[in-house]
């Protein structure tokens, strides 16, 4: 956490809270390995749709 909030430029805390916040609207359990590797996947599709058009 540390590290993430630090490469955000923000405090642990903040970047904790704003975990939380995303978790609650997007309805995901980041405690979970694979809720965590479908939201990573998805947005890995997401980022090579952005990039096959350039």
């Amino acid at each position: 956490m540390a590290r993430a909030a630090k490469l955000l430029a923000v405090h642990p805390n903040t970047c904790r809270y704003r975990l939380r916040q995303a978790q609650r609207h997007i309805g995901i359990d980041l405690d979970d390995p694979d809720e965590r590797l479908v939201l990573w996947l998805q947005l890995r599709t997401l980022a090579g749709l952005g990039s096959a058009g350039a």
